[in-house]
């Protein structure tokens, strides 16, 4: 079970930060008369950004997933609440 949530984290992750990866190397296209030409430097800049933020995306998610399956100590705590 533990190791499906790190899963999901890490998959989540890498998903969204390709995504967003993608779509800040597209933004170069969308400039009006320049776009077209620098196309090639944008479609390897887009290809670079994707994978990087995949890779990130998939560290911290994983990240994250283990952070929550650290278990807190119920007494510990209770014992706070009560002060």
């Amino acid at each position: 079970m533990k190791l499906l949530i790190v899963l999901v984290g890490v998959t989540l992750g890498a998903v969204v930060g390709g995504v967003l990866g993608m779509l800040l190397g597209l933004g170069a296209l969308a400039i009006p008369g320049v776009g077209p030409m620098i196309a090639a430097g944008s479609l390897a800049t887009m290809l670079g950004t994707a994978s990087v933020g995949a890779m990130t995306g998939a560290l911290l998610g994983g990240l994250m997933s283990l952070l929550l399956l650290i278990p807190v100590n119920k007494r510990r705590l209770s014992s706070r609440e009560q002060r």
